[in-house]
C-alpha cells in the first residue's frame, strides 16, 4: 500500500502511481483532501521504481525490491497411492483422511474428488477416464461426482491392495496372495497367475506388451505375469520391492524398500542403477514424460517428490 500527501489539500484531480521494473504497471490512487493511497500488486520479483503523477506533475517515490515468495511444500495425511493422469496431474489417496485428491505438480494445487471414504488405499485411472479405488475388501469405481460404485469384492477379512489399468481397459488388483483381473473394468473378477502364491504384493503395473508386473514384496522379487496364459516368471530380484511403474520406453522404475531408493530396470529386468537419493518411507512411484519420476513419500505427513532425469529432487509445492 502506497500513501501519498498532495498539496494543496483542495486538490481534486486524479492521482496515479506507476511502477517500472521487470514489467510496467499503473494504478489509480483513491482519497481526497490531500491524502491519497494506492494498492500496488507487483506481478514479478525484482527491483521496481515508483513514481506518482498528479495534475501533470510527476514525483519520484523511490525504489522497492520485491522478493519471490517462498514456496510452501504441499503435505498429505498418510498418503498411500498416486497415479499420473494424461494431463500431467496426479491422483492421490489420503488413507487417514479418507480422500481422493487431484494434485497439479506445477502449482501444488489440490482439488478434492471425493471424501468421507473409510481407509481407501490405492487409486488408478483407466483409459476410459473412470477412476478405480480400493477400500477394504471392495474395488470401487468413480464416474464423476457422486457415490463410488462397487465393481468387485473379495471375502470379508481380506483386503484389496494395489491396482493397475491396462490400455485395453482391463483392471488388475491384488490381495495379500493373489492377482485378479476385471475384463473391461467390470466384474466378475477372475484370478490370474495359476497356483502362484504371492506374499504381500505391493505394486502393480502393466508393461507395453500387456504383461503385468507385480512387486512380490515379501518374496523379494518382481514377477512377470502373462494375463492370457497365466504364465509366471521372475522378472527381477529386489529387496522388498514396493510401488513400481513402466516408462514409455519400457524402463521399469521400482521402489526398493531395503535401500529406500528408486531402482531402474531394463525391459528384460536388468538392473540399471538408482535414480535419486534415499528417501524416508518411499511408497509409490509414477513416471512422467521426459524421464521425470514422481515419488510418493508416505508417513503421518507425506510429500510428493519430483526426481529429474539427472537425479536432482524437488518437492511439489504451492506456488
Amino acid at each position: 500500500m502506497v500513501q501519498l500527501a498532495v498539496r494543496p489539500k483542495s486538490f481534486s484531480g486524479t492521482v496515479r502511481v506507476s511502477a517500472l521494473g521487470p514489467g510496467r504497471l499503473s494504478v489509480r490512487a483513491t482519497g481526497g483532501r490531500g491524502s491519497y493511497r494506492a494498492r500496488v500488486v507487483f506481478p514479478k520479483a525484482g527491483l521496481w521504481r515508483l513514481s506518482a503523477r498528479a495534475d501533470g506533475a510527476t514525483s519520484r517515490l523511490g525504489p522497492v525490491r520485491v522478493r519471490q515468495a517462498t514456496a510452501k511444500p504441499v503435505t498429505f495425511f498418510e498418503p498411500t497411492s498416486i497415479d499420473l493422469q494424461p494431463n500431467g496431474t496426479l491422483l492421490l489417496i489420503e488413507f487417514s483422511s479418507g480422500r481422493v485428491v487431484r494434485v497439479a505438480p506445477s502449482t501444488g494445487r489440490v482439488d478434492v474428488l471425493v471424501q468421507g471414504l473409510y481407509r481407501p488405499y490405492a487409486v488408478v485411472r483407466a483409459p476410459s477416464g473412470s477412476v478405480y479405488i480400493s477400500i477394504g475388501n471392495l474395488l470401487q469405481r468413480l464416474n464423476g461426482a457422486g457415490t463410488p460404485t462397487t465393481v468387485a469384492e473379495v471375502p470379508p477379512g481380506m483386503e484389496i491392495g494395489p491396482i493397475a489399468a491396462a490400455p485395453n481397459g482391463d483392471v488388475y488388483f491384488a490381495t495379500a496372495t493373489q492377482i485378479f483381473r476385471l475384463r473391461g473394468g467390470s466384474g466378475p473378477a477372475v484370478r490370474v497367475g495359476g497356483s502362484t502364491q504371492f506374499a504381500s504384493p505391493h505394486g502393480l503395473a502393466v508393461a507395453g506388451d500387456g504383461a503385468v508386473l507385480v512387486s512380490d514384496r515379501d518374496n523379494n522379487r518382481i514377477i512377470r505375469l502373462d494375463p492370457l496364459t497365466g504364465a509366471v516368471s521372475t522378472f527381477a530380484q529386489l529387496d522388498q520391492p514396493y510401488g513400481l511403474d513402466v516408462a514409455a520406453d519400457g524402463t521399469v522404475y521400482v521402489i526398493e524398500g531395503a535401500s529406500n531408493r528408486v531402482v531402474r530396470l531394463g525391459q528384460s529386468g536388468t538392473r540399471l542403477g538408482f535414480l535419486g537419493p534415499a528417501f524416508a518411507i518411499p511408497y509409490d512411484v509414477e513416471v512422467a514424460s521426459g524421464g521425470v519420476v514422481y515419488l510418493l513419500q508416505a508417513g503421518p505427513t507425506g510429500y510428493i517428490r519430483r526426481i529429474a532425469p539427472d537425479g536432482s529432487v524437488t518437492t511439489v509445492s504451492r506456488r
